[in-house]
């Protein structure tokens, strides 16, 4: 596979889809210059972050949101996005994001996957980790695609538990420390210079699928 060079556009404004820790502390962390929208679901909505709900999180921080039931051809994602300046960044959104939804960032819209792709597409993957007493994970920031997370690579991060990570909280805090950082990273890089990134498309002769775990 042909590694390919990309040049984000200049971004005036963070669109974030989805929920969870990550994502909140992604956003309490970021320097708030860039103006920043929030579409999540129900689920995550509700979800308890340090105390609160998600929501409530978010609106103690002054981040504008929407709880939505269905992303695609959503009317308040059409009205929030500026067309070239927009950056559409996913962190466990709930939705199968369609055609017509990246159309509507131009295809500026990326995501974050939690394990290593194409090895690892699919969920559960601290859990299957666990499972199969294996200590090597990482994580990649990807392009999304219409496929199940088989868009082109932006950037990714190898990850070797250590020995004190023997629960599947221990093994969440440890990577999403280390996810947060370099998601925040990575919007500054793209905000901060004309850089160009190199793309690395997925080698399908290597993928699998991991399906969800009702744990």
């Amino acid at each position: 596979a042909l590694e390919m060079e990309y040049c984000f556009d200049k971004i005036e404004k963070i669109i974030f889809l989805g929920g969870s820790s990550i994502l909140y502390d992604i956003i309490k962390n970021m320097d708030r210059n860039i103006e920043m929208v929030v579409f999540t679901s129900e689920r995550f909505s509700e979800e308890m972050i340090e105390g609160k709900k998600f929501k409530e999180q978010l609106q103690d921080l002054n981040i504008k949101f929407y709880v939505v039931e269905n992303i695609n051809n959503n009317e308040d994602l059409k009205k929030e996005i500026i067309r070239n300046s927009t950056l559409g960044f996913s962190v466990s959104a709930s939705w199968i994001i369609k055609q017509i939804s990246i159309d509507l960032f131009d295809g500026k819209i990326v995501n974050i996957h939690g394990s290593r792709l194409p090895q690892f597409r699919g969920g559960g993957g601290i859990s299957w980790n666990i499972l199969q007493g294996n200590r090597l994970d990482g994580f990649v920031i990807h392009f999304i695609t219409t496929g199940i997370d088989d868009g082109a690579i932006i950037d990714k991060e190898e990850i070797i538990f250590p020995d004190n990570c023997k629960s599947p909280l221990d093994y969440y805090s440890y990577k999403n420390k280390i996810m947060v950082k370099k998601s925040i990273d990575f919007i500054n890089q793209i905000l901060n210079n004309n850089e160009l990134f190199s793309l690395n498309p997925q080698q399908e002769e290597f993928s699998s699928y991991w399906p969800r775990l009702n744990t």
